[in-house]
């Protein structure tokens, strides 16, 4: 089957089909905003980390055990999305804590000297 060079330019220029590209690109803009969002809300979430590991880790005088330690660690700061599975994370410690949390964030703590016990979010 052939379209002609003119038919293409009478569908594209019909009224009907100028709607369709307008939602179709409004609803590409929406999603633009929204990945933004997710993006900034992201940003936000990795601040607070950093903030949080800096401030309990200087409390406990270890100012070198900063967020970039523990990504180091963890291996967190050499893979940013590890996943061949259905696993939500996207990071290397979010796929090695996956089947067993508690044993892999008390080893985590053990390696730099420090007893750790695990708290699942269902215990809190």
């Amino acid at each position: 089957m052939q379209i002609s060079i003119k038919d293409i330019i009478r569908i594209y220029e019909n009224e009907d089909m100028s709607t369709v590209v307008e939602v179709f690109v409004n609803r590409i803009d929406a999603i633009d905003d929204e990945v933004e969002t997710l993006t900034e809300l992201k940003r936000i979430a990795n601040d607070f980390l950093q903030i949080m590991l800096k401030y309990v880790m200087e409390y406990l005088s270890e100012p070198d055990y900063d967020y970039w330690f523990f990504a180091g660690l963890t291996g967190d700061i050499f893979t940013q999305y590890y996943s061949f599975t259905n696993l939500s994370s996207d990071s290397a410690s979010g796929y090695l804590a996956e089947d067993n949390p508690a044993q892999f964030y008390e080893y985590t703590f053990l390696k730099c000297g420090y007893a750790a016990t695990f708290v699942s979010g269902a215990e809190v």
